[in-house]
């Protein structure tokens, strides 16, 4: 079976998170992501991670997949001013994940229209520098650096295919992001879609399409959430224009699927863990996906 894992926020306060921990468990939740919010904080406090530890294992919920800190001075397309910066941090996700037991990882090659000074090329060659020292630790930790589809020219399924043939590693694949992939194939038809503005001054947006079956060889992992076609809304299944028939029926093929997620974001969509449980449930019957 496919473990199925849950981007759930915990709070840092322990008695907060004891409460939201309860929620998720009793609603028949088993697995979260290890976050980028979870990440930053026991970087910043490595002593509570122990402690944490114990508290998530209590509830019977373990990590069966991470997303590394993303965004400014995090992502992979860093320019040399602030790569060695990066690079400490990075190396600092990979041992906290590989502390947990994880073996798969989520990257951004770059998530903002950043750093405008240089070409698409000269950013190209910061995410080589950077993917091959990344990639040289994971692969001596057992872990696999997925890079994540989104809707911004660094990181379009051609970038990412181009990567992953450059570097011929076997830790190395993909996160498919549905929600991502739908917003670059129907965005087009939105004057206010996220694309438009992230690639202005980069030239003319590259719309795709069949993004699933395009990486459907090196999907590791995914992000499995829902919105308008526009915007990037991480939404719950059925909410949006996302075709789940397709990708319920397809993804589970993936030849190196080793873990499914659930990207809807409750800070965005509050909602009881039970609803949001109990409609992935829905959504995975048939498939070889288990949430439990």
């Amino acid at each position: 079976m496919i473990p199925f894992t849950f981007l759930y926020p915990l709070d840092l306060d322990e008695n907060i998170r004891a409460k939201q921990l309860e929620e998720f468990a009793g609603s028949g939740g088993k697995h979260i992501v290890l976050s980028d919010p979870i990440l930053k904080m026991l970087a910043g406090n490595p002593s509570i991670r122990k402690q944490f530890k114990r508290q998530v294992a209590g509830f019977g919920v373990d990590f069966v997949d991470s997303h590394a800190p993303y965004g400014y001075e995090c992502d992979l397309m860093l320019p040399d001013e602030l790569a060695n910066i990066v690079y400490a941090r990075q190396m600092l996700t990979l041992e906290l994940v590989h502390d947990f037991g994880i073996k798969t990882c989520v990257f951004h090659i770059g998530n903002a229209p950043l750093f405008m000074e240089y070409t698409l090329d000269e950013l190209h060659s910061f995410v080589c520098r950077a993917l091959e020292r990344v990639l040289r630790r994971a692969e001596e930790l057992d872990i696999t650096i997925c890079l994540e589809n989104i809707f911004k020219p660094i990181n379009t399924v051609s970038v990412i295919l181009e990567l992953l043939k450059k570097f011929d590693s076997p830790h190395l694949g993909v996160c498919f992001d549905s929600g991502h992939a739908n917003i670059m194939e129907k965005g087009m038809a939105f004057s206010d879609s996220r694309p438009w503005g992230q690639w202005e001054g980069r030239g003319e947006i590259e719309w795709e399409h069949d993004v699933l079956n395009k990486l459907l060889p090196h999907i590791v992992t995914c992000h499995l959430h829902d919105n308008n076609g526009s915007q990037d809304q991480h939404k719950l299944p059925g909410q949006g224009t996302v075709n789940w028939q397709e990708i319920m029926k397809i993804l589970p093929t993936a030849p190196n699927l080793k873990c499914m997620q659930s990207e809807v974001s409750l800070l965005r969509n509050p909602m009881p863990a039970a609803t949001l449980i109990d409609t992935w449930k829905e959504y995975l019957a048939g498939t070889e996906a288990c949430i439990c």
